[in-house]
C-alpha cells in the first residue's frame, strides 16, 4: 500500500469550518495507520498544544502548521491588496520553526489584519530562514486563482518569490477536486522549477460519516449572512426536516441550494492512503506524488514545549526573596505587629521561597501599588489571597488572615508547584490603565490578554441545527426552556415530539456538542512572560469590547497558556469598586475635607464594628448594597439575624441555593436557637464555634481533617479540591480510607462524617473570598447609612443598565433624596449632586446623544430657548432631540411655557417617574406590604423591575420607594421592564394593569367601584335575592378568571370577584372544570350572581358546588322572573 500523509487539515479551532477535534484528528490517522499528520486552521493556531497531547496519546507524530491568510504584496501589483487574501499551508520544521510560525501569526494579527490576519511575502523574507516549509495552497491559494485566471505571468511571479524564499521547502499542493486546469498549470509550474507535487485532501471533518454534520456546520456558520430569501426558501422548504430516512446533505440540498460554502460533492474527511490514492489516481495522477507527502512530513520535527519557567524577574539587580523579605517586615514593623504576626510571616516566606513564587508576589505588589498610587481604586482581596499575611503587608490585600482566622494552606499549597492564584479587582473603568501598565512595565511582546472558547453546549447546539432546519424560533424556543442536557430531551413530552417531528436534530446536536463554537477573551486573564510570547505560544488579536482596537491574546485558553508556563493575573473590573471610590470623592468635595481627613473616614468605613450598619443588614435594606442587592440575600437575612462581622461573612457564603438547601437550613435552625448546637468531637468545637457547629467554608474541612485525622495542610488542600468533584477516584478513595482509619473518632462516626463531607463539601464556600467581599458589603452599607446621597448618586453615576437605575433612584426617594429633572443649564452628562438631591444627567434622556450633550455643556449658560438654538449647531441639537428635552422639563428653566405634560414623559424618556414616585393619596398599597403569599388584594402603583417568560408562566417583579414583590401574569400580557403601571394583584397573581401615566384608565375604574362599594349601577339586584359573599346568594363583578393545570395534569380555575365589600377568590376545582370552561371568559369583566360555597370553616376561600353556581345577571333576572325594564 503507498504510505501517505495528511499536510492540509482542519481541526474544530477553524471556526464553524472545521468539526475535528485534535483527539479525533490523531485517532484517525492512528486508525489510517498513518505515522504523521498535520493541523493547518485557518489563521490559527489556537489547537496545536492539544493536538500534541492527542498525538502523543496516539503514537502519531504531530506536524504544526497553519493555513495562513496571504497577500502577495507585489510590486506593481494592480490588485487591491485590501480585498486580495488567498490561502496559504505553512508547516513547522523544527522547534525554531515552530517559534516562528506563532512570529508569523502574530505579525499577521496584529500588523496585516484587515477582516482576517494576513501575512505578506515581507513577513516570510524577513522571518522564515530555513525553519519553515510551505505548500503552494488550497484552490483560494494565489498560484491557483492566478492559473484559474489564465493569469500565467502572475502564476510565475508568485512562483519565484515563494522558492526564493523557501527553496527546496516549497511544494506545490494538488487536490482531488480542484478543476483540472489548476492541478495540470500547479504541475506544470513544478516541473519548470524543479519542485515536487503533494497531494492533499482539506480535510475539515474526521469520518465519512460525518459528512452530513459537516453541511450543518457549514451552514450554521453562512446562517447569519444569509439574505432575507435564502432564509425564507428554507422556511418554505423545511417539510423535508420531519423525513427520516433521507440523507442530511440532501436535506440541506434542499433547504439551501443557494449557499456558497458547500462540501456535497467532495470528500474532504481523514481518508486512509488506499482511498486517497483511488481518488488521485482514477484521475490520471501519478500514485508516487502520495509519496512526496512522506518527504514533508520527514522534515517536521517540531515539539511544543511546557512546563518552561516563564516568571519574570522583579528586578534582576537583587535576590527577589530577600526584597520581598524586607518589604514585608517593614510593613509589619510600622503596624507594630509582632509575636504570632512575625512568627506566620516567616512560614510563609519560608513556604514562598521553596516553591519560587517570590517575583510573583513582588509583580502583583508592584502592580497593586502603581494602582494605588495612581488614584486608581483597588479591591480588598478576592479569592483566597486573604489567607495570605504577606498579601496583607504588601496591601495585595486588606484582610488580616489571622484575626479573621484564614487558612495559607487555603492559598498556596506547599507542595505543589503551579503558581498561587492571586485575582485583583480594580475600578472597572480604570481596568484598561491596569493592563496597559502591565504592559509599559514588561513589555508589549511580553503580555497578553488570555483567549476563550465557547463550546456548543445542548441548548446551543439544538437551536443552530434547529434554525438550519428552517424551525421557527418561536418553536424552538419553546422547547428550549425544557431540557438542560441533551438526554433530558427525552423526558419531555413536547421536547419529545419536537425530536420525533424533526429527527434529525437530536442527532445532529448530540455530535456538536462540547465541539469549538467561537472564540473570545478571557475577561479579566492576563499573561506576562519573561520571554517574546510569541516564542513559547501563538499570539491573535481580539477587539476590545469597550474600546475602538483590537488588543494581543494568546490563542491558547487559559489552561493551555498554563501548560506551557504562562503565569497567569486576573485583573478583574468591578463596579462598587468604582462606586466607593466616587462615593469618597464626592463626599471630599462635598464636605470640603482634605486628604488626611478623607483617609480617616475612609478607615472609619472599614473598622466593622458600628451596630448601625448590622441594624440595616437585619432588616434588609440591601439595595444597592455589594453582594446583598438580590431577592435571595434579602430572603436570607429575614430568616437568619445578621449582628456582626461574622454574621456577615457566613451570609455571603450561605447565599446561593444548594448551601442554603443543605448546611444552610441547619445553621439557620441553630443560629436562631431552634435546633441544639452539637459538636462530633471536641476537637473540633473551636473549629466550628463561629458557624454553630456546621460546615460552612472550605476552611474549615481542611481543619477539621488535620485535626481528627492527622493530615498535613498538603493533603488537607489537596482533599479540599477533590472531595467535591472526585476528580481522582484512586486519591479520593486513599483520603477516605486515611480518615476513616487514623481518626479520633470510632469507624462509624468517622465513615458518617465523610459522608456528610461528600454532601456539604459541594456547597462549602471560601471564607477568604467571603471575608473580603464582606469588607465590601459593610462598607457600602455604612457610605449608603451615613451618606445617602453621595452613596446613591455613586450607583446612578457608575450604572448603564436602565432597570437597575430605576431601581436605584426609587431606593433614594424611598432614603428621602430629591430626584431632579434634567435641565440644560444644571445637569452634567451623567446624573450629579444637586445640594441634597440627585439630578439627572443630559444622557440619561432618551435620543439625546453625546454630540448633542458637548454642544449643550460647552455652550451654555443659555437664558432663552432661542439663545440656545441660535448658539448650537443645528445638526447636532436636532428639533426631536430638543422635543424630548422639553418634554421631560429640561427646558423650563429658560422661561420656556412647554405644552407638553412631564408627568407622562418622565416614565418613557427617563425610566423614572420623577413627579409621581411616591403615592401620597394612600390608594395604592406600597410594595412593601404587599405579601407574596397572601390571597388579599392591593391597588399598587409601581414599576416592572424584572419580566421572566417560559412557555408555562410569566413573571413579574414589581418595585417602588418601599420595596418589590413578585406575581404571576397571563402569558399574552404584553409587560416589559421598566414600564410604569397601575394593577390590581393578589394572591400572587396580576389581575389586570394599566398605564400609570394615564389618570383615567380600567384599574382606577376598579378603584372608583371599590370606592362607591355597595352603591353601583347593579345595586338594585340587593332587593331581589342577590347579596354579598356571606349570604346564600351574592352578586359580584368578576375581576379576573385564572385557569390553570394542576401538578396531576388537571384543568382548575381560580374566579377573582368584588362583592361591594371586598375581593374574593372562587375556585373551580377540576371535577366541575369541564362544565364551566366555556363560561368562564365570557364572565370576565361582568357582574355575575353566584352562589357560593365555603371551602371550609378555616379557609376564606369559596367554591362552586354545582354546574349553575354562576350564572350571568341577565340569565338570574329571567329565572326569578324580574322584569328588567322595572
Amino acid at each position: 500500500m503507498t504510505d501517505f500523509v495528511h499536510l492540509h487539515v482542519h481541526s474544530e479551532y477553524s471556526l464553524l469550518d472545521g468539526m475535528s477535534t485534535p483527539y479525533e484528528m490523531a485517532q484517525a490517522a492512528s486508525t489510517n495507520g498513518q505515522t504523521s499528520i498535520a493541523i493547518t486552521d485557518h489563521g490559527s493556531m489556537a489547537g496545536v498544544l492539544k493536538f500534541q497531547d492527542a498525538c502523543k496519546g496516539q503514537s502519531v507524530k504531530p506536524i504544526f502548521g497553519i493555513e495562513a491568510y496571504f497577500t502577495p504584496r507585489l510590486e506593481d501589483d494592480k490588485l487591491d491588496e485590501k480585498t486580495e487574501r488567498y490561502h496559504l499551508i505553512l508547516l513547522a520544521k523544527n522547534d525554531d520553526g515552530l517559534k516562528k510560525l506563532f512570529r508569523l501569526n502574530k505579525e499577521a494579527w496584529s500588523n496585516g489584519f484587515y477582516y482576517k490576519p494576513r501575512m505578506d511575502f515581507g513577513m516570510l523574507e524577513r522571518i522564515v530562514g530555513n525553519d519553515i516549509i510551505a505548500l503552494s495552497g488550497c484552490r483560494g491559494s494565489a498560484i491557483a486563482k492566478a492559473i484559474e485566471n489564465d493569469d500565467s505571468a502572475r502564476a510565475e511571479r508568485l512562483t519565484r518569490k515563494f522558492v526564493d524564499i523557501f527553496g527546496d521547502d516549497f511544494y506545490f499542493e494538488i487536490q482531488s477536486w480542484n478543476p483540472g486546469k489548476i492541478n495540470e498549470g500547479l504541475i506544470n509550474l513544478a516541473s519548470a522549477y524543479g519542485k515536487l507535487v503533494v497531494p492533499t485532501l482539506d480535510c475539515h471533518y474526521p469520518f465519512k460519516s460525518d459528512a452530513g454534520i459537516e453541511e450543518v456546520l457549514l451552514t450554521v456558520a453562512q446562517y447569519p449572512s444569509m439574505s432575507a430569501a435564502d432564509k425564507r426558501h428554507a422556511i418554505e422548504h423545511n417539510d423535508c426536516a420531519t423525513h427520516s430516512g433521507v440523507d442530511l446533505i440532501k436535506k440541506i440540498n434542499t433547504l439551501y441550494p443557494e449557499r456558497r460554502l458547500r462540501f456535497d460533492e467532495i470528500q474532504p474527511w481523514i481518508m486512509n492512503a488506499s482511498d486517497v490514492k483511488s481518488l488521485f489516481t482514477d484521475l490520471g495522477y501519478n500514485s508516487s506524488y502520495l509519496e512526496n507527502t512522506l518527504e514533508v512530513a520527514d522534515k517536521c520535527n517540531a515539539s511544543l514545549s511546557t512546563k518552561n519557567a516563564l516568571l519574570p524577574k522583579y528586578n534582576s539587580k537583587f535576590d527577589s526573596i530577600w526584597y520581598l523579605r524586607e518589604i514585608a517586615e517593614m510593613s509589619l514593623s510600622s503596624r507594630g505587629l509582632n509575636g504570632e504576626y512575625k512568627d506566620r510571616l516567616d512560614s510563609e516566606l519560608d513556604i514562598i521561597e521553596k516553591t519560587g513564587f517570590a517575583d510573583y508576589f513582588l509583580i502583583i505588589w508592584d502592580l497593586v501599588n502603581w494602582a494605588k498610587n495612581n488614584d486608581i481604586g483597588v479591591g480588598p482581596g478576592r479569592g483566597s489571597v486573604g489567607g495570605s499575611l504577606l498579601a496583607y503587608l504588601l496591601d495585595i490585600t486588606i484582610v488580616d488572615p489571622i484575626e479573621h482566622g484564614l487558612l495559607f494552606a487555603r492559598f498556596i499549597n506547599p507542595d505543589r508547584n503551579d503558581y498561587p492564584d492571586i485575582d485583583l479587582d480594580f475600578e472597572d473603568k480604570r481596568r484598561g490603565e491596569v493592563k496597559q501598565y502591565l504592559k509599559d512595565k514588561w513589555g508589549e511582546e511580553h503580555v497578553a490578554s488570555i483567549s476563550t472558547f465557547g463550546v456548543y453546549k445542548a441548548k446551543s447546539a439544538v437551536k443552530d441545527v434547529a434554525r438550519v432546519f428552517g424551525v421557527d424560533y418561536k418553536e424552538i424556543n419553546g422547547i428550549t426552556q425544557l431540557f438542560e442536557s441533551l438526554d433530558d430531551m427525552s423526558r419531555n413530552n413536547k421536547v419529545r415530539e419536537f425530536c420525533t417531528k424533526y429527527v434529525d436534530v437530536h442527532p445532529v446536536a448530540e455530535r456538536l456538542e462540547g465541539r469549538v463554537r467561537n472564540a473570545g477573551m478571557h475577561a479579566a486573564g492576563v499573561v506576562v512572560s519573561s520571554k517574546p510570547l510569541w516564542q513559547v505560544c501563538p499570539i491573535e488579536s481580539r477587539k476590545e469590547s469597550t474600546a475602538d482596537h483590537r488588543t494581543d491574546v494568546t490563542a491558547f485558553d487559559m489552561e493551555d497558556a498554563e501548560e506551557v508556563g504562562l503565569i497567569k493575573i486576573d485583573i478583574l473590573g468591578l463596579k462598587m469598586v468604582s462606586v466607593i471610590k466616587d462615593c469618597f470623592k464626592k463626599i471630599q468635595e462635598t464636605y470640603n475635607l482634605d486628604d488626611d481627613a478623607l483617609k480617616v473616614l475612609e478607615e472609619d468605613s472599614l473598622a466593622l464594628n458600628e451596630d448601625f450598619v448590622y441594624e440595616q443588614f437585619d432588616i434588609a435594606e440591601t439595595t444597592g448594597v455589594f453582594q446583598a442587592d438580590a431577592a435571595a440575600y434579602r430572603g436570607l437575612l429575614d430568616r437568619m439575624p445578621c449582628e456582626s462581622f461574622a454574621d456577615l461573612v457566613i451570609s455571603n457564603a450561605l447565599v446561593r441555593p444548594g448551601a442554603l438547601l443543605t448546611q444552610g437550613d441547619d445553621f439557620v435552625k441553630r443560629r436562631v436557637g431552634s435546633k441544639n448546637v452539637k459538636y462530633k468531637h471536641s476537637v473540633l468545637e473551636p473549629i466550628l464555634r463561629e458557624t454553630f457547629g456546621t460546615f460552612i467554608f472550605q476552611e474549615q474541612l481542611m481543619q477539621a481533617v488535620v485535626a481528627l485525622a492527622g493530615f498535613t495542610w498538603s493533603d488537607a488542600d489537596k482533599l479540599r479540591k477533590i472531595i467535591g468533584k472526585k476528580r481522582d477516584v484512586l486519591e479520593f478513595e486513599k483520603y477516605r480510607d486515611k480518615f476513616v482509619v487514623n481518626n479520633l473518632m470510632d469507624e462509624d462516626d468517622a465513615q458518617k462524617m465523610w459522608d456528610d463531607f461528600e454532601v456539604s463539601s459541594l456547597y462549602m464556600f471560601n471564607k477568604s473570598h467571603a471575608v473580603a467581599y464582606s469588607m465590601l458589603s459593610y462598607q457600602s452599607m455604612w457610605l449608603k447609612t451615613l451618606y445617602p446621597v453621595e452613596f446613591c448618586w455613586a450607583l446612578l453615576y457608575n450604572e448603564s443598565n436602565r432597570e437597575r437605575i430605576t431601581a436605584y433612584l426609587l431606593e433614594a426617594k424611598r432614603l428621602s433624596i430629591e430626584i431632579e429633572p434634567p435641565d440644560v443649564n444644571l445637569s452634567e452628562e451623567f446624573f450629579s449632586v444637586d445640594g441634597g438631591s440627585i439630578r439627572f444627567g443630559l444622557s440619561n434622556i432618551d435620543g439625546v446623544g453625546v454630540g448633542a450633550i458637548e454642544e449643550v455643556l460647552t455652550k451654555r449658560p443659555f437664558a432663552s430657548v432661542d439663545e440656545m438654538t441660535g448658539r448650537c449647531e443645528k445638526r447636532k441639537l436636532r428639533s426631536n432631540i430638543l422635543e424630548n428635552l422639553d418634554k421631560v422639563g429640561a427646558l423650563n428653566s429658560l422661561g420656556h411655557v412647554s405644552e407638553f405634560d412631564h408627568k407622562k414623559y418622565y416614565m418613557p424618556l427617563l425610566g423614572f417617574p420623577i413627579a409621581d414616585a411616591v403615592d401620597e393619596s394612600g390608594d395604592f398599597t406600597p410594595a412593601a406590604e404587599v405579601e407574596d403569599d397572601n390571597i388579599a388584594m392591593h391597588f399598587v402603583k409601581a414599576v416592572v423591575r424584572s419580566v421572566k417568560r417560559t412557555p408555562s408562566y410569566v413573571r413579574i417583579e414589581f418595585e417602588d420607594p418601599t420595596g418589590s414583590f413578585t406575581v404571576f401574569a397571563d402569558l399574552d400580557n404584553e409587560l416589559k421592564k421598566r414600564d410604569y403601571v397601575h394593577g390590581l394583584v393578589g394572591d400572587r397573581t396580576l389581575h389586570c394593569y394599566a398605564d400609570a401615566t394615564d389618570s383615567v384608565n380600567e384599574v382606577t375604574g376598579l378603584m372608583d367601584m371599590v370606592e362607591s362599594g355597595l352603591e353601583h349601577d347593579h345595586s338594585w339586584l340587593y332587593e331581589h335575592g342577590l347579596g354579598t359573599m356571606t349570604d346564600e346568594k351574592a352578586l359580584v363583578k368578576v375581576v379576573n378568571v385564572r385557569a390553570f393545570r394542576t401538578a396531576k395534569g388537571k384543568m382548575m380555575a381560580s374566579v377573582y370577584v368584588w362583592d361591594g365589600i371586598g375581593f374574593h377568590k372562587i375556585v373551580v376545582f377540576p371535577y366541575l372544570y369541564g362544565r364551566y370552561a366555556q363560561k368562564l371568559s365570557k364572565f370576565e369583566g361582568k357582574w355575575v350572581a353566584v352562589k357560593p360555597t365555603p371551602i371550609s370553616k378555616d379557609d376564606e376561600g369559596y367554591k362552586v358546588d354545582g354546574a349553575e353556581a354562576i350564572i350571568d345577571i341577565n340569565d338570574y333576572c329571567r329565572r326569578m322572573s324580574i322584569n328588567v325594564s322595572d
